[in-house]
C-alpha cells in the first residue's frame, strides 16, 4: 500500500531534496529528483487524437497536473513522446516503439523457449551473425509493444512499458528482452501505485517521510 496520493508528489521529492543525501538514489543522475513543468491539456489532446489513442487517467493526470517527466523509477521518467537512457537525455520515439492504438498482446509474461533464446552449437560464424540477426528480427520485433509506451529506463536496456490500448490499458509491464527475459507484468496497480511505490522507498532512503515530522529539517518544519 501506498502513502499519499499523486497530487502530493511535487511536496514530497521538494522535502526529499530539502534532507539531501538524494545521490545515493539509484538512477539519481537520470533525473536529479527534478520534475518537470506540466504538459499542457491542449498537446496531450493533439497527440492522443493524431495516434488515435487515449493515455489512462492516472498518467494523463500525472502529465498534466503534475509533471511532464523527471523524477521517478529507475533513471527518471521520460517526458511523454520520447524515450532514451534516462529522463534528462531523451528523444523522439522511433521505429523501435510499437504502435499505441493496437492492442497491447500480451495477458502474462512472454518470451521466446529457451531453445529459441540459445544459439545453436557449431556454427560457423557467418552462420552464427546470421542467426543472430533472424532472432532480433524476430525477438525484438516493435509489435511485441503495439499497445504500450515506454515511460522509465530501468538501466540495462530494461523499459518500463505503460499499456495504453487493449483488455490491459493502465497496467504497468517490464521490458527485459535485451537480457532475455520477455515482456512481463509489473506487481503495481497501474501508473499511480507504481510510481507512489517509489516515492514510498525514496522517501524511506533519505528520511524525508511527511508522516514523521519530528525528522524533519528545522527550516522545514513549520511547513505543511
Amino acid at each position: 500500500m501506498t502513502s499519499g496520493d499523486l497530487g502530493q508528489v511535487r511536496d514530497r521529492i521538494d522535502r526529499m531534496v530539502a534532507f539531501g543525501k538524494t545521490a545515493a538514489i539509484f538512477g539519481f543522475e537520470g533525473h536529479h529528483l527534478h520534475l518537470r513543468p506540466p504538459l499542457p491539456l491542449e498537446v496531450l489532446h493533439q497527440a492522443e487524437q493524431a495516434g488515435g489513442y487515449r493515455l489512462p487517467e492516472p498518467y494523463r493526470q500525472f502529465l498534466i497536473e503534475i509533471a511532464d517527466g523527471g523524477a521517478g523509477p529507475g533513471y527518471g521518467l521520460f517526458p511523454f513522446g520520447t524515450s532514451g537512457d534516462t529522463a534528462e537525455d531523451t528523444r523522439p520515439w522511433g521505429p523501435d516503439v510499437g504502435d499505441p492504438a493496437r492492442p497491447f498482446l500480451h495477458e502474462r509474461l512472454w518470451n521466446l523457449s529457451d531453445a529459441e533464446l540459445t544459439l545453436p552449437e557449431n556454427l560457423a560464424e557467418d552462420d552464427q551473425d546470421a542467426w543472430f540477426e533472424a532472432h532480433d528480427r524476430v525477438y525484438f520485433d516493435p509489435i511485441l509493444t503495439d499497445g504500450s509506451i515506454p515511460i522509465a529506463h530501468m538501466g540495462c536496456a530494461m523499459w518500463v512499458l505503460l499499456v495504453v490500448t487493449g483488455d490491459r490499458a493502465g497496467e504497468v509491464w517490464l521490458d527485459e528482452r535485451a537480457n532475455a527475459g520477455g515482456i512481463r507484468p509489473i506487481k503495481a496497480n497501474g501508473f499511480d501505485d507504481w510510481y507512489l511505490a517509489w516515492v514510498d522507498e525514496v522517501e524511506r532512503q533519505v528520511g524525508a517521510s511527511l508522516t514523521d515530522r519530528r525528522r524533519w529539517p528545522q527550516s522545514r518544519r513549520h511547513e505543511s
